[in-house]
């Protein structure tokens, strides 16, 4: 029901809000959330390694990519999500999109 960031009881910003984490109560409830997250081996959502990902390494870097986009999209509207995995053998892998701020209830 909020139309206005001031409505809102818990104001997002990039990074995880009032302890949440990946693996327990409370969870990461958005894409920014995971601002800074990594892990060492490959986990599932309850922190048990995943089967064969063990030399594996993940992190995640978000920012606002507003800037990426024509003017009518604000500076703050817009993440850009950049997840690197390191591999065996010196492979890394970077994939990196985006993630838009949609306005359903736009005063």
């Amino acid at each position: 029901t909020a139309t206005a960031p001031g409505d809102c009881g818990t104001q997002e910003g990039i990074g995880p809000e009032g302890g949440e984490t990946r693996y327990a109560d409370p969870r990461y409830d958005n894409a920014s959330d995971y601002a800074g997250f990594s892990m060492a081996g490959i986990l599932d959502v309850n922190g048990a390694p995943v089967a064969g990902l063990v030399g594996y390494n993940a992190s995640v870097a978000i920012q606002n990519a507003g800037g990426d986009f024509p003017s009518a999209i604000p500076a703050d509207a817009a993440l850009r999500i950049t997840v690197t995995v390191a591999g065996p053998a010196n492979v890394n892998v970077v994939l990196q999109g985006y993630r838009l701020r949609y306005a359903p209830n736009a005063p």
